[in-house]
């Protein structure tokens, strides 16, 4: 019966892989550049005609003094002087600091052709924070061009979870690179919770919240961000600051405790046991809950592991995988969620997350785009797909052989007034299952005159003998001084105020019709 009800699984999968799909993806920026990088803090690296240069999320080309290396997570952009150091500029092109830092220079013998392979690691992203390099010496720069924590440290990575590596006591290589030196542990506001003095292997371990630290003899050392400092006990617990303790035991077995020592998964002979989503992955064959539940269990010859939508961020989907009945040198691959319900069959040569709601799936090969639930959006005329920010992915076009970037479909929509297609500066987006879009913009589409207080961020717009007024952050829209509750308020974002469209469209007595299936909204005065 199980064998039955796989097989008829996967029947449905391939019915609905290749089924109708009304939705079109539509790219945000055309396919032009020759690799595009996903974006960060609203700007992008991209390479067009053999130049590396920067694109804001419209396609505007952000130009620079010379040569851009890389932008970092917090948006700040390195570029490469004429002495072969960098400076910091912001996203607009501003120069925010001197050419004093370290870009590790490398030419190749045979060619004369110079490379920057700079040893910079950002950590998760989420911190204003990234490291920088001076005359050799390492320190964390902030989004305004601002040395937050001087440079003092031999070598030092990004923050993850808001604690980062800092390192002494080794071998910096000419590629940036950090070999054989001593670690110890900071926090954003420049505390060494440990000092780089005597541990000689330090890690974060992702997703626990904690540093793992060992000073080459059998002990090991815990260190959460709250600083507390804790050398493990027999069973591999320490009392830290984390909701979930991986323990080890001196006789090599492992399992989970919650922070007073209880354990949910008890010590055994497993060989791993990975957490993601406060749940853990045992063995790559069985999910367990934070109770110590399991929640699913992997068929025969299927393993299951953890997903990445990027080196540091897990996705929330485990991944299945299985031989392939054709190619034993292949897998295929499917996604389980964290309720142990398969969401993609493993029928997929590729699978992967790209953040956001968005699946990108390669079958026969023809690439698809689907959303986390299952549901098919479209196919995709391209692949090398990357990680989708802020609403936008790159990906590489077939038909021009160039990378562009797509809007992701679920976040936002298409709108047509009238029949005509609304272009404006900001993508209209769905917030709270309500549809923004730029004030002007759609007010000046319905045929509206438009008038903005900047002192009290209030839009008065005007048509016929309908006057709608809306303040920024009310909950209250004014049609002809009536008071109308309204579900989303207005906004400011990216400069531009963001205005609830069935509101406002409604509010001028228009019609406003939802297509679910094409992800758009139709309006009709």
């Amino acid at each position: 019966m199980k064998k039955i009800c796989i097989t008829i699984s996967l029947i449905l999968m391939f019915l609905l892989s290749f089924g109708t799909y009304a939705l079109e993806c539509e790219y945000a920026i055309n396919p032009m550049f020759e690799y595009a990088r996903p974006f960060s803090s609203k700007t992008a690296l991209v390479t067009q005609n053999g130049v590396r240069i920067i694109t804001d999320r419209f396609g505007n080309m952000i130009s620079y003094d010379d040569k851009i290396i890389n932008v970092r997570s917090n948006g700040l952009v390195m570029v490469v002087g004429d002495n072969d150091k960098a400076a910091f500029f912001d996203v607009n092109g501003y120069r925010l600091t001197d050419y004093v830092y370290d870009t590790f220079p490398v030419t190749d013998v045979k060619t004369g052709v110079k490379s920057y392979r700079f040893g910079y690691y950002d950590g998760d992203g989420e911190s204003d924070l990234v490291p920088f390099s001076r005359d050799k010496k390492y320190g964390f720069i902030n989004s305004k061009g601002q040395e937050v924590i001087p440079a003092k440290y031999e070598y030092a990575y990004g923050f993850v979870e808001g604690m980062a590596l800092i390192c002494a006591d080794g071998v910096l290589s000419d590629y940036g690179t950090y070999t054989n030196g001593k670690y110890g542990m900071i926090t954003e506001n420049g505390t060494e919770i440990l000092p780089a003095n005597s541990y000689w292997v330090g890690q974060r371990v992702s997703g626990f919240g904690y540093g793992l630290f060992y000073n080459g003899s059998a002990d090991k050392t815990l260190v959460d961000k709250s600083g507390n400092v804790i050398k493990v006990d027999e069973n591999g617990f320490a009392p830290i600051d984390a909701d979930f303790i991986l323990c080890e035991a001196k006789d090599g077995r492992k399992g989970v405790s919650d922070r007073y020592g209880n354990m949910i998964i008890p010590l055994d002979n497993y060989s791993s046991i990975e957490k993601v989503n406060n749940q853990f992955v045992i063995d790559n064959q069985k999910i367990v809950d934070a109770t110590g539940k399991t929640v699913y269990e992997a068929p025969e010859n299927a393993r299951i592991d953890a997903h990445f939508i990027n080196i540091y961020k897990k996705s929330n989907l485990y991944r299945i995988s299985v031989p392939s009945l054709e190619n034993s040198w292949m897998s295929l691959y499917g996604f389980v969620n964290a309720y142990g319900n398969v969401v993609f069959e493993p029928v997929y040569t590729s699978l992967y997350d790209i953040g956001e709601g968005l699946i990108f799936a390669q079958k026969d090969n023809k690439n698809y785009l689907y959303s986390y639930y299952g549901e098919l959006l479209c196919q995709l005329n391209g692949n090398n797909v990357g990680e989708c920010v802020d609403g936008l992915f790159p990906i590489f076009d077939f038909t021009t052989q160039k990378y562009g970037y797509m809007l992701n479909p679920i976040y936002h929509p298409k709108v047509f007034i009238n029949g005509e297609k609304l272009t404006v500066d900001v993508y209209p987006k769905i917030e709270n299952e309500r549809t923004l879009v730029p004030m002007r913009g759609v007010f000046e589409a319905l045929g509206a005159t438009v008038e903005w207080d900047d002192s009290t961020k209030t839009v008065t717009a005007v048509k016929d003998d309908i006057t709608v007024t809306l303040q920024v952050g009310s909950n209250i829209l004014y049609k002809n001084l009536e008071g109308i509750e309204i579900d989303v308020p207005a906004k400011i974002e990216n400069s531009r105020t963001l205005v609830p469209l069935r509101a406002v469209s409604e509010a001028f007595d228009c019609s406003v019709e939802w297509d679910g299936a094409d992800r758009v909204v139709n309006i009709i005065y």
